[in-house]
């Protein structure tokens, strides 16, 4: 058995209830995730882009 040092975790105000804990958790994830791909290089090549063909003896 351990001694009692005098201070646990309510004198230190770290008590915090579980859903707290579970949605602080859950925030972070969500931040950590957001950065993650904010921070991934996607840019792409230029493709050229197909001109559509016009035939010159129609008219609409």
């Amino acid at each position: 058995m351990h001694p009692d040092l005098g201070y646990g975790r309510k004198e230190l105000g770290l008590e915090m209830p579980r859903s707290l804990v579970v949605i602080l958790l859950f925030v972070i994830l969500l931040g950590a995730g957001m950065y993650g791909l904010a921070s991934m290089d996607v840019e792409q090549e230029l493709a050229p882009v197909e001109k559509p063909v016009l035939n010159p003896g129609t008219s609409s």
